[in-house]
């Protein structure tokens, strides 16, 4: 859909459920072109503009969920939008700290810089998906957009989920820190991510399970499949049994919050754990 995000909409009924990513949605009704019509290189940090409130609504009839797995862009900020953001800011004429379009995306600024260092290698795994989904997270919902639309269901994926306590907690303290900067009210990020949204965490992420009660009903594990770094549900439930997670809140992360959120039905396909399974070794 666009070198700066992977957003996916996702249509379930009872135990059907598919995923595809929004590029198709055209097909399904007329006021899904905003996707066409709009500059798709370089959605993400444009999602929540009006132009693509048609979108959102036609996202609301077809009841699906806006499954957001963020992506580090490949280009910086065009003169274009470098202009409509300073004329949103009321200057006129030039971008925070700077009268040059330069502003990257968060994971692009840190790759760029790790690559001209030695060793050169790839961080965007390690931190630049993280640094997306916690940017798109806080202009979400510090610009209340989420309340334009009240049908509307999202889920973080794929950028792990530890950081979450943080930014909610940061962008619920410098709402109300600079409330007499703002017009229309804002409501409580806190409130609004518990009721509307989901993230996805992975399976060796141990800070999650040590604070369980911030995930309980929002946390959807994942494997990660098929990254290399994948792994399967059992290491997840001896982490959680580790930090002593109860029991009620593991059947919550491992599948109750997802088929809640996608409105599926339970299936049991694996029972036992596979001792001593070595996987085939690629000749590369």
């Amino acid at each position: 859909m666009s070198r700066t995000t992977n957003s996916k909409s996702s249509s379930c009924h009872s135990q059907e459920c598919t995923t595809t990513e929004c590029t198709p949605l055209p097909t399904y009704r007329t006021h899904a072109r905003a996707v066409q019509q709009a500059r798709c290189d370089q959605l993400a940090p444009q999602l929540p503009l009006p132009e693509f409130d048609p979108l959102w609504r036609e996202f609301e009839d077809l009841n699906v969920v806006l499954a957001m797995h963020t992506f580090p862009s490949r280009e910086a900020l065009t003169p274009e939008w470098g202009e409509r953001i300073a004329r949103t800011r009321g200057s006129g004429d030039g971008l925070l700290f700077t009268d040059e379009a330069v502003v990257y995306s968060p994971g692009q600024f840190l790759s760029n810089i790790v690559f001209s260092m030695e060793p050169s290698i790839d961080s965007s795994e390690a931190l630049g998906f993280i640094f997306e989904a916690m940017t798109w997270l806080t202009a979400v919902l510090m610009t209340g957009w989420l309340d334009k639309f009240p049908r509307l269901r999202a889920a973080v994926l794929e950028s792990n989920a530890t950081w979450l306590p943080l930014v909610l907690s940061r962008s619920r303290n410098f709402l109300d820190l600079y409330a007499f900067q703002r017009g229309p009210k804002v409501r409580d990020p806190l409130e609004v991510f518990y009721e509307r949204c989901f993230i996805a965490f992975e399976g060796d992420e141990e800070p999650v399970y040590r604070m369980w009660d911030h995930y309980e009903n929002v946390g959807l594990w994942s494997s990660d499949y098929p990254h290399h770094d994948a792994e399967d549900a059992w290491e997840a439930l001896e982490l959680m049994d580790r930090h002593k997670v109860p029991a009620a809140v593991q059947r919550k992360l491992l599948g109750e919050n997802a088929r809640r959120l996608y409105g599926i039905d339970p299936v049991t396909v694996v029972t036992e754990r596979i001792e001593q399974y070595e996987p085939a070794r690629l000749p590369w």
